[in-house]
């Protein structure tokens, strides 16, 4: 439920997303209808004041890629918010040495690095992830195969995973996302069906060559078609 806030806070809150508007200046992101980012920072901001964020993780929620998208430094957000909101961007900027990783592998650096920040940060960070998660279901970034889209929506799984009682609102909203976008895909959640990728060819499963199958697996992980030996992302709900 969404909590009434000062009007100081509310001055803090427009304070936030004006300073992020420019700062992002008017910076799209790389898929076909080249979506505003500022959109983004906005429907993540959104959804942690619909799920009762206080006015300085909704204020967050406004700044969280700052940092990491912008010439703006953690000490501009300090000097700009204060130390506190300062604090819970920190938590969702990527350190330099996650730039450039493969998709499922800097997903789980994220996963790891968040397990231990504050229920702020992993409030926001929820958020972020329900956004982007469908972001990249509805509309991915131009020149993303279906296997990279589905590392992507199964890597923000592990990391809502390391969030788990920030916030039961944000987390269930999420993980509707996250059945929706598997679904996408032919993957049903709260079903006993198995759904892989092989690296063999990006076709549908039915389509792949004879001999080229799954290892059934008992949780979600990446594993090997055992024809091709190539990564195989393997869902099992």
């Amino acid at each position: 439920m969404r909590k009434m806030f000062t009007m100081e806070e509310e001055e803090r809150i427009a304070k936030a997303l004006a300073y992020a508007t420019t700062a992002l200046n008017g910076q799209r992101r790389l898929n076909k209808s080249r979506e505003l980012k500022i959109n983004h920072a906005i429907e993540v901001a959104t959804l942690v004041r619909d799920a009762g964020g206080s006015a300085i993780e909704v204020s967050a929620g406004y700044l969280h890629d700052v940092v990491e998208d912008t010439s703006r430094t953690l000490a501009d957000i300090v000097h700009g918010f204060g130390q506190e909101i300062g604090n819970i961007v920190d938590g969702l900027t990527d350190p330099p040495s996650f730039i450039g990783l493969p998709t499922f592998e800097r997903k789980k650096k994220q996963a790891e690095r968040i397990r231990d920040k504050s229920r702020s940060v992993k409030m926001v960070k929820i958020g972020d992830q329900d956004s982007n998660l469908r972001s990249v279901a509805e509309d991915p970034p131009e020149g993303w195969s279906t296997r990279k889209c589905l590392e992507y929506i199964e890597g923000a799984g592990l990391i809502v995973d390391s969030c788990m009682g920030a916030c039961h609102d944000l987390e269930f909203q999420f993980f509707e996302s996250y059945r929706k976008a598997f679904s996408k895909y032919g993957l049903y959640h709260g079903m006993t069906h198995l759904g892989v990728l092989c690296g063999f060819t990006d076709a549908e499963p039915s389509k792949w060559p004879l001999g080229h199958k799954p290892v059934l697996a008992g949780q979600t992980s990446l594993m090997n078609c055992p024809e091709c030996k190539k990564i195989a992302l393997t869902v099992q709900f």
